[in-house]
């Protein structure tokens, strides 16, 4: 049992004033002084329950969205030609090998320019690429 090896009680211990620091802070950050005026969803954070303004929506929801589809978009974008380049480079090179007249050495290349063809097949390129791009305009309004 973990509980019994030297040094867990304060670690436990430590998490625990932690975590009742951080709920401390929690509270008081939601507390105002002014009781005159209703909670503004500015003022919090999303709990994915509450309901907020459509200018929170658009911070705590969509910017984070748009920008995550932002990073991801061009990196699949780059895997995608590099994977199209090293499949169109084999093929090439099955070609110089035929006309060298070393017919034995032909289905190499061939079988590592299938090999990346079911690369870009299998993990869905074209259609990710597609789909994060129309994600971005999606998000950013553009028709």
């Amino acid at each position: 049992c973990f509980c019994r090896l030297p040094g867990v009680k304060r670690a436990e211990q430590s998490v625990a004033k932690a975590a009742e620091k951080v709920l401390e802070e929690a509270r008081t950050a939601f507390d105002d002084d002014d009781d005159d005026e209703e909670d503004k969803p500015s003022d919090r954070y999303d709990d994915m329950v509450t309901s907020f303004s459509l200018e929170d929506y658009v911070d705590y929801r969509t910017r984070p969205m748009a920008h995550h589809f932002e990073n991801v978009a061009p990196k699949l974008s780059k895997v995608l030609q590099l994977l199209e380049l090293l499949a169109i480079l084999s093929t090439s090179s099955a070609a110089i090998l035929g006309i060298f007249r070393l017919p034995d050495w032909v289905a190499l290349p061939i079988a590592i320019s299938t090999f990346f063809s079911a690369l870009i097949a299998y993990f869905n390129l074209y259609q990710r690429t597609a789909v994060c791009n129309a994600a971005v305009k999606d998000l950013h309004g553009e028709r």
